[in-house]
């Protein structure tokens, strides 16, 4: 399930999809904003990343299961950017 390395986890990023870490706790993830990376609470995230061996693997695409369970509907707009909509309810 987490097979994904940073270099695929930012790549997926980029192609409009939400990414999380096998660390990360069940409602946390990454995705972009415009051209900035963020996390799930939109606060930007480009200086988390140090290298440390534990963040180079371990990520996977956050599935439409986990979109569901937080209300979210990550639609992509353009190459790299996310707009986040909350479902009405």
């Amino acid at each position: 399930m987490y097979s994904m390395t940073w270099e695929d986890a930012k790549k997926a990023m980029s192609e409009g999809k939400a990414v999380k870490h096998e660390y990360f706790s069940p409602d946390e993830f990454f995705r972009m904003q415009g051209n900035q990376m963020v996390d799930e609470s939109g606060q930007p995230v480009a200086r988390w990343y140090s290298g440390e061996l534990w963040q180079k693997t371990g990520w996977s695409i956050l599935d439409d299961k986990m979109d569901k369970l937080f209300g979210l509907n990550l639609v992509a707009e353009g190459n790299s950017s996310l707009r986040k909509e909350f479902k009405g309810g």
